[in-house]
């Protein structure tokens, strides 16, 4: 009934053929989150001698820095994740594990985390165990997760073709798949801009919807390159959600 509820369908009738483990850990300090933040601090727990682990939930470490063009100290950021990885896994006293998900953050600073091993692998090569759980006690605890991009909610939102600014910049920029040649952004933030922008680099042709009466910063700079010459369209102009 539970997971009727659920949409779940049916449980299986057969038992599971994957194998499946844990394991225990102990460190000074757990970082949950490889984007620039947890990088940064890792790099920074283990450079004071701290024993470190790495938890991240991508199969290779930079977050957002994988999905837009930053540059930290002058050079693409991406040059900079590769160094401090680097250090990191010639340092002995630092774990890192990718593909893994912190999902329970218990008393004491006991967190489970799910580390998935085969997942990625073509059926043939799946030997072993597929997924490995974590339970590591750590003294510190830092979260360096990130923030989850809100939709701006409105009817048949779920369609095809409709998806967040963060989403178009994935595409863009890690996967180089243009999502769409005619776009429209939605936005109601400076960063639906960027999106905009990175589109029409890509080729796209972008409207800009900007529900904000007075627009300033980033944004207000980048009307210049969007602003289609002949359009003559006053008010809103801007980004993407």
């Amino acid at each position: 009934m539970i997971r009727d509820a659920a949409g779940l369908g049916k449980a299986p009738e057969q038992l599971d053929a994957d194998r499946y483990d844990k394991c225990f850990a102990h460190c000074d300090v757990l970082v949950v989150g490889g984007g620039p933040t947890g990088l940064a601090a890792a790099h920074a727990a283990a450079l004071s001698g701290a024993r470190v682990t790495l938890v991240d939930d991508q199969p290779e470490l930079g977050g957002l820095l994988l999905s837009c063009r930053a540059e930290i100290d002058g050079k693409p950021a991406l040059q900079w994740v590769h160094k401090i990885e680097d250090e990191l896994r010639q340092m002995p006293d630092v774990k890192i594990l990718s593909r893994s998900t912190a999902f329970g953050y218990q008393d004491h600073n006991l967190v489970t985390v799910t580390q998935r091993l085969t997942d990625h692998l073509p059926v043939s090569q799946r030997k072993g165990t597929q997924e490995l759980m974590w339970k590591i006690r750590a003294k510190r605890v830092i979260l360096a997760t990130g923030a989850h991009e809100r939709p701006i909610v409105f009817g048949n939102n779920d369609l095809p073709g409709v998806m967040l600014a963060s989403a178009v910049s994935t595409y863009l920029h890690r996967y180089a798949v243009l999502p769409g040649r005619d776009a429209v952004v939605f936005t109601n933030n400076d960063d639906g801009y960027q999106c905009a922008l990175d589109l029409k680099a890509a080729g796209a042709q972008v409207t800009v919807i900007d529900p904000r009466g007075r627009i300033e910063g980033h944004a207000a700079r980048a009307r210049t390159p969007l602003w289609r010459e002949g359009d003559q369209r006053s008010g809103h102009h801007g980004g993407a959600r």
